[in-house]
């Protein structure tokens, strides 16, 4: 079976798609701007397959309970989420880890993610109707909900908070979420996905956790979470068991025939994505060694599309200090990188402010940061500067001088967000990362 479909050489307008095939530089891509509308679910198929998932599911549960009451969420910021344990507990023991929905290393504590729970039953609260009376045939359907919203949960903020890249199982989900709705809806879930969160820390009330859920939930309408719901509880046994799920969602067909426009990727082989990034207008891929046969057949050998290269490269004077020589040096090379996976670069753009941006990438402004630090904390100040001070939203931070570990620049980014932060764009191994958001 081809993963990657022949057309992909031939391109024409609308997001942008890189596909790491591990051979080289990306295959990258626009899809089709006339793609079919998002895949609909309607309510008697979603209540139809959820039955069915759930019937076919060894599902272990056990609520917990406090002086005979179920506890939803708590308020006491307690360290113990016997939820979330409850959730991870349904993946099969002989999953690898990147084959189970777990929290990321740097997720909100655990009084956070219940109320984000919460807030995800009330997204949910149309989207149940019908379903309660045949689940209630096989199992107790509060606490099948309430590890639902764990697996919702744990899998949007996967999404939010990679590391850096999106693994494993999460990354299959969203291959098939962004086959059937389109990557549009997804980012703009995605985008939801941080509003929620920050709703849920700052909530005080159920009445406040309501609308967060309910405005999230419109995002993309009882339809698009159906297809997310169903999703989620398909992947709760782990990678495997979701292999053998996956086809039999209603909808496959269509979401099969939509995957090559929307993704690149054949559905029927999205087990063989190793992970995901999800940028501004724009889907990574990057595929198992094994697809890489099928790519270049796919192909038809043609080499992978490499972006353009222009303007005027800054070059150091003869006065330079050492620092600045090799702040230009790496500035020149991240251009190059970039261009060579892909990206359009322009070096030193005309700007209409009184800013000198160093690149534009794909049409925005965007500028260079190469530190010699290790320290997040210095790293994230000096971003903070450049998008405070009007210099560019977007940042190519070039690491190849530094030994600062990804997962302590993001925790440092989580704990300090820069407010009109855009994007950064990692250059570290002669590659580019998607980072941020």
């Amino acid at each position: 079976m081809l993963l990657v479909v022949p057309w992909l050489a031939g391109c024409v307008s609308g997001p942008l798609v890189r596909l790491d095939t591990g051979q080289g530089a990306p295959i990258v891509y626009t899809p089709p701007a006339d793609q079919p509308p998002p895949v609909e679910v309607r309510q008697d198929e979603f209540v139809s397959a959820l039955t069915e998932l759930v019937l076919h599911m060894p599902l272990s549960l056990e609520l917990p309970r406090r002086e005979g009451r179920v506890r939803l969420a708590s308020w006491e910021g307690e360290s113990r989420d016997p939820i979330q344990r409850m959730m991870e507990r349904q993946c099969a023991p002989s999953e690898l880890p990147d084959g189970c929905l777990v929290l990321p290393g740097n997720a909100p504590p655990p009084q956070t993610l219940m109320r984000m729970r919460l807030a995800l039953s009330f997204a949910l609260d149309t989207v149940w109707e019908g379903a309660a009376v045949p689940l209630s045939e096989y199992l107790d359907p509060l606490a099948f909900k309430l590890m639902v919203y764990a697996a919702l949960s744990t899998y949007l903020l996967t999404l939010m908070m990679p590391e850096p890249v999106t693994k494993g199982l999460a990354a299959v989900l969203t291959v098939y979420l962004v086959a059937y709705l389109g990557l549009g809806p997804v980012l703009s879930m995605l985008e939801a996905g941080w509003r929620l969160l920050e709703d849920s820390q700052r909530a005080t009330t159920s009445e406040q956790l309501k609308k967060a859920g309910h405005r999230f939930g419109r995002v993309l309408g009882d339809s698009g979470m159906r297809v997310l719901l169903l999703l989620a509880t398909a992947a709760l046994s782990g990678g495997a068991g979701f292999a053998g799920k996956g086809p039999g969602l209603p909808g496959f067909g269509r979401a099969a025939l939509a995957s090559p426009a929307r993704t690149g990727v054949a559905l029927e082989a999205a087990g063989q994505v190793r992970s995901v990034a999800l940028g501004i207008k724009q889907l990574t891929v990057v595929l198992a060694p094994t697809a890489v046969a099928a790519t270049a057949m796919g192909s038809g050998g043609a080499a992978p599309k490499k972006g353009n290269l222009t303007g005027q490269p800054k070059q150091p004077r003869p006065n330079d200090d050492k620092e600045t020589t090799r702040g230009l040096e790496r500035e020149n090379e991240s251009a190059r990188i970039l261009a060579e996976n892909g990206y359009d670069v322009e070096q030193n753009p005309l700007s209409n402010s009184n800013k000198q941006p160093d690149y534009k990438l794909n049409g925005e402004y965007a500028d260079c940061y190469a530190p010699s630090t290790d320290n997040p904390r210095n790293i994230r100040d000096a971003i903070a500067r450049k998008v405070n001070g009007r210099q560019a939203d977007r940042i190519v931070l070039n690491l190849e001088d530094s030994q600062v570990t990804l997962e302590a620049l993001k925790k440092q980014l989580l704990d300090d967000p820069i407010a009109d932060l855009k994007e950064i764009i990692i250059v570290k191994g002669g590659k580019p990362i998607l980072f941020h958001p």
